[in-house]
């Protein structure tokens, strides 16, 4: 399931109705995110993507962050398995992200289940999280009553349709 970012970027230039793309597991790393930003920063149609298990470190991270609050990509999937090729979140990813969402980007929902964060970039996420227009957010640690107070405050207000369920979308 390894397909390289330069067959990604085609996809999205041939398909610009594409609404959900999901490349959990394949390895991109740093070096393939790279060369996949551009397409994805001109790609109108997107609204979910999905990046877990791409080993992605850092820095790119934050790079992403920065790309996907122009696009109209509202569901974010950084996270979900662990392993060898789990995606970081440092410090340096935490500051884009929480920068990101101080300026109110169009993000619905962020999953970072599955990546390790440390306990005071967890806390500096949902200061953020509970200041944003997220609906969902979902992570390893605890979610306290007032960020799930503001996050059901948020899905009542903006009503934004649920991210894919790929499973059913595969039967389908």
């Amino acid at each position: 399931n390894r397909i390289g970012a330069g067959a990604f970027n085609s996809v999205l230039a041939r398909y610009p109705g594409l609404e959900h793309l999901d490349v959990a597991g394949n390895g991109l790393g740093a070096e393939g995110l790279l060369k996949l930003l551009p397409a994805l920063a001109g790609h109108a149609g997107l609204r979910s993507l999905g990046l877990a298990d791409n080993a992605i470190d850092g820095p790119t991270m934050g790079r992403l962050a920065r790309v996907l609050e122009g696009t109209g990509v509202l569901h974010v999937v950084l996270g979900r398995c662990c392993g060898a090729r789990a995606n970081v979140v440092d410090a340096e990813a935490t500051d884009a992200w929480v920068a990101a969402l101080r300026r109110d980007p169009p993000w619905a929902t962020i999953d970072l289940r599955g990546v390790i964060i440390n306990e005071a970039d967890a806390e500096r996420w949902l200061r953020a999280v509970s200041e944003s227009r997220l609906v969902r957010f979902n992570y390893d640690g605890e979610l306290g009553a007032e960020v799930r107070a503001r996050l059901c405050h948020q899905a009542n207000v903006r009503r934004v349709l649920p991210a894919p369920e790929l499973g059913r979308l595969r039967r389908g």
